[in-house]
């Protein structure tokens, strides 16, 4: 349930992100934007397998079993995603 309010919450974050890419881009807007498309495609290409090198070398370093390592990388995610909303605001 927690999960699906993060989901929620942060789910508007790329059409935020192209608003304030045509606020900011004049010159070049078509260009910038798709930028940001790949930009979000890649977090979801390329997260899982990010996360899952993260939780199996916090699991080596400090012999943590991988459910509270998967715990431990999403919490981290987490918060820096509130972090960013916090400095966007």
């Amino acid at each position: 349930l927690f999960g699906r309010l993060l989901a929620g919450a942060f789910a508007a974050s790329v059409p935020v992100a192209q608003a304030a890419v045509t606020d900011i881009v004049s010159d070049g807007a078509a260009t910038a934007l798709s930028r940001v498309a790949a930009a979000a495609q890649l977090g979801v290409v390329v997260g899982p397998a990010v996360s899952a090198f993260v939780a199996a070398l916090l699991g080596k370093t400090f012999g943590w079993p991988t459910e509270l390592c998967v715990r431990g990388v999403f919490g981290g995610i987490g918060l820096v995603a509130l972090s960013v909303l916090g400095i966007s605001l």
